[in-house]
């Protein structure tokens, strides 16, 4: 987790959660159970590369892996422990599935 400064609070916008590729984790399994519990999780980034404006460079084999199995996090500087308590609650499921 990114430092906070005393005095501070850190903004965490955009926290992300990857998935090994064992897992069998995927995006859409992952956008389906945050859909479910009303929460605004969002697909991770793209790799520049593969935009058509940009040449397709095939070699970055991670970049194009890490969308595929990753997620962005709701987060908002009001969450309340409740709100907390759900995101991690989707998470716990989909890795106590992984584990099946």
């Amino acid at each position: 987790m990114n430092p906070e400064p005393k005095d501070t609070i850190n903004g965490a916008w955009m926290p992300t959660v990857v998935f090994d590729k064992e897992t069998g984790v995927e995006r859409e399994k992952l956008q389906a159970a945050f859909a479910e519990e009303n929460a605004d999780a969002r697909v991770f980034f793209w790799p520049l590369s593969s935009l058509d404006m940009f040449e397709r460079e095939a070699s970055n084999t991670n970049a194009y892996s890490i969308p595929k199995r990753a997620i962005n996090l709701p987060s908002y500087h009001e969450m309340s422990e409740g709100d907390l308590r759900r995101i991690i609650m989707v998470l716990n499921d989909m890795i106590i599935d992984a584990n099946k």
